[in-house]
């Protein structure tokens, strides 16, 4: 197994495990994925889609720009923007460890 397919399973299985956030872990995934030319695969569409609304919610440093009353209302839309796409976002999981784990 190559390194990026090592680490594209990895972030899987942390997703998988709710040890890496839904939004993060996607962002990762579609890094990795990106990285393997296969960002536009079909099973893995909701990582491209996750990645591109990603700008909508403050993430890493960018949360220190941000108010304290402002992180609170951000957070509760990713909260809830993370539990809807939850079940797409596990399937997908668990196609790429399918997949990627056997090469």
């Amino acid at each position: 197994m190559n390194m990026t397919n090592l680490r594209i399973t990895d972030i899987a299985n942390r997703v998988l495990n709710q040890r890496v956030r839904i939004m993060d872990g996607s962002i990762r995934i579609f890094q990795a994925l990106n990285d393997l030319g296969m960002s536009n695969d079909q099973d893995f569409m909701i990582f491209q889609f996750i990645n591109s609304e990603s700008d909508n919610f403050p993430l890493g440093r960018e949360r220190k720009e941000w108010s304290k009353s402002a992180l609170k209302i951000k957070d509760l839309e990713l909260a809830k923007f993370e539990k809807f796409y939850k079940e797409d976002v596990f399937k997908a999981c668990k196609k790429i460890i399918k997949r990627f784990s056997s090469k």
